[in-house]
């Protein structure tokens, strides 16, 4: 996938802002796919670089890095991808300017959700961009088990702890990336080193407390461990961090970047009477991880 400033030969565009590239857009990206190999065009992701609200101080915490969002459409297929800056000029535009934009640029057709919204202030939707100088495929809205699958949706599910349901719009797990940073190696001391992860770039974190994951880099494989996300109330550490246990691990990881999947939340955090009483607690969340570990294994065993 080739990743462009600028072209003019667009071809069949998909058009949206993607956060968190879920089971919507995914349709959204697969309709632009189908249509391109038909008419043996390109197929183009347009998007931004930087939230639409965020000329308004109204932008939502996003879902996803750009680094993220370009590997995952290179997955899906995308031949190139447009990110455009979002600045107030681009804002400004009219409906029928943008449409004029879009034309200029050689696009050939384009797909857009069904609440898409463009030109100045986004009074123009996706029917307006019906009137424009090619053809036009409006995607429905995609309901899972009754849940519409969106951005806002996504975001409230994780903010509530229900993994689950974001991983079934997301159709994945959701995701953290960051490098390994050391911290105050309390955990070694009490034999549970965990690896402290500073995000690489602000993403959305999901409501504070301890969860169950799977970790990715270096030569983890998809490992499964126990993430702790927010302060550390027992040693009166009210910083947030994000800390993650990787039983049975040997290995540095210092300065390793990894991705963690949040797979399912399991406690809020508390302050405990004394680091033995956290330790209890731990080994119970680890009898859960090994519980968690049999039913991704599908009967071949407790996999850490």
């Amino acid at each position: 996938m080739k990743v462009v400033t600028d072209t003019d030969n667009l071809g069949i565009v998909a058009l949206g802002t993607f956060d968190g590239i879920h089971l919507g857009h995914q349709a959204i990206i697969a309709k632009a796919r189908s249509w391109a190999s038909q008419r043996s065009l390109p197929l183009t992701v347009l998007t931004f670089k930087n939230h639409p609200q965020h000329l308004f101080g109204q932008a939502p915490p996003l879902l996803m890095t750009a680094k993220s969002k370009v590997d995952f459409l290179a997955k899906l297929g995308v031949d190139q991808l447009l990110m455009v800056d979002f600045t107030p000029q681009f804002a400004q535009q009219t409906g029928a300017e943008f449409i004029a934009w879009l034309a200029q640029r050689g696009t050939r057709g384009a797909v857009v959700g069904y609440n898409y919204t463009f030109g100045r202030g986004g009074a123009a939707g996706a029917q307006k961009l019906a009137t424009a100088p090619f053809p036009v495929e409006i995607v429905e809205p995609v309901m899972v088990e009754g849940i519409l699958a969106s951005s806002s949706a996504i975001r409230s599910a994780l903010l509530d702890g229900e993994i689950p349901t974001a991983t079934m719009l997301l159709g994945r797990p959701y995701s953290l990336s960051g490098t390994v940073v050391r911290g105050a190696a309390r955990g070694r001391t009490l034999g549970l080193p965990t690896a402290n992860i500073a995000p690489q770039e602000p993403v959305l974190l999901p409501r504070e407390g301890v969860y169950i994951a799977r970790a990715h880099g270096l030569r983890l494989n998809g490992k499964l461990g126990v993430l702790n996300l927010g302060p550390c109330p027992t040693f009166e550490q009210m910083k947030l961090t994000v800390e993650l246990f990787l039983p049975n691990w040997e290995g540095d990881l210092y300065g390793q970047d990894l991705s963690v999947e949040f797979i399912r939340y399991l406690r809020p955090q508390r302050r405990f009477s004394s680091p033995q009483a956290l330790v209890v607690q731990v080994e119970a969340d680890l009898a859960e991880l090994r519980k968690e570990g049999a039913v991704w294994e599908k009967g071949r065993g407790e996999h850490f």
